[in-house]
């Protein structure tokens, strides 16, 4: 019989063994570990039924299971943000820990008297945040980022995704080969983030429709989309951005070979007279596109001239607001 509980006493330290010396939580169990002198797998299995019993029928054990299950997370958090270098993959991690930790927290608050009624709930909660962090956030991004691989459309519309955001979408998106549309409207974009979008693009040869507009695009983000334009983008939408005399010059460049782009806004974009001629001079002989939305400029005479010849030329429509 003594032979059998050693034998099952044994087998139990062999499966804890990898997880107490894995590198999360090596650096805290090693002094405790020098301390008293006691191996530590036989340590947590010493304190295991007493913290099973706390846990179901000790007061404030609501307190202890969420003092417990943020302690490990904020301590990797600080480190990674006094890190100088950057470990997105960690922090990927991190983020769907605390994303999936403050949803439980906001169900608690709800059926505030149900789990409080429910005792072993808080056991039972520790347990999995303890595997989630270790295991379990890995587990959860890889599956995003295999939800990301066979994405066909992404639309990310009115939040703040800024340069950052748009790094951590950039790297869900590196190898999807599926994506035809994608919509970061009003999502505080500018010429950077537009750079890194493009430089995910560049091999998507299924997209066929980007909806860039209400950001803070500029003149030389829109060069960095040129190269976009020679694939198989069908509809593009920058309106209401920045782009200015300088981004309408690049487009013009871009669309005087196209033979993809049939949609094309850039309605309230900044671009004055100027800019019109870059885009009359670059549509000269584009018979592909058949709708351009430039509402709310303002190009003056010779700008209006050069969008009409144009229109007269392709019978392209155009939208042209109301003081075209």
């Amino acid at each position: 019989m003594a032979a059998a509980i050693r034998e099952n006493i044994d087998n139990v330290k062999n499966k804890l063994d990898p997880y107490l010396h894995s590198e999360q939580i090596d650096s805290y169990l090693n002094p405790v570990e020098e301390k008293i002198h006691l191996e530590r797998s036989l340590i947590v299995l010493g304190l295991f039924p007493i913290v099973i019993i706390y846990m179901i029928f000790g007061g404030c054990n609501d307190f202890v299971c969420n003092f417990i299950g943020i302690l490990y997370p904020i301590c990797a958090s600080l480190s990674i943000v006094k890190s100088s270098e950057t470990n997105y993959v960690k922090e990927k991690e991190l983020l769907i820990y605390w994303i999936v930790y403050s949803s439980l927290i906001s169900i608690e608050y709800i059926g505030y008297n149900q789990f409080h009624a429910l005792r072993i709930y808080w056991l039972i909660k520790l347990i999995f945040l303890i595997w989630f962090i270790n295991y379990g956030a890995a587990k959860a991004k890889k599956l995003l980022e295999f939800v990301a691989l066979n994405l066909a459309t992404i639309r990310l519309v009115s939040i703040s995704l800024g340069d950052v955001g748009m790094q951590y979408v950039a790297d869900g998106l590196r190898n999807n080969t599926t994506l035809v549309e994608i919509n970061f409207s009003n999502t505080g974009l500018g010429s950077e983030s537009v750079r890194i979008l493009a430089e995910v693009l560049e091999n998507k040869t299924a997209l066929t429709t980007l909806d860039l507009s209400e950001n803070n695009i500029e003149g030389d983000g829109v060069q960095h989309l040129i190269d976009l334009f020679v694939q198989t983008i069908t509809t593009l939408d920058l309106g209401s951005n920045k782009i200015k005399d300088e981004g309408a010059r690049y487009l013009g460049v871009a669309l005087r070979d196209n033979t993809t782009l049939n949609e094309l806004d850039l309605g309230s974009s900044e671009i004055e007279a100027e800019g019109a001629r870059f885009l009359g001079d670059g549509l000269r002989n584009n018979k592909i596109l058949n709708h351009l939305d430039l509402a709310w400029t303002e190009f003056e005479q010779d700008g209006k001239k050069a969008i009409e010849d144009y229109v007269e030329k392709t019978g392209c429509s155009v939208f042209k607001g109301f003081d075209f």
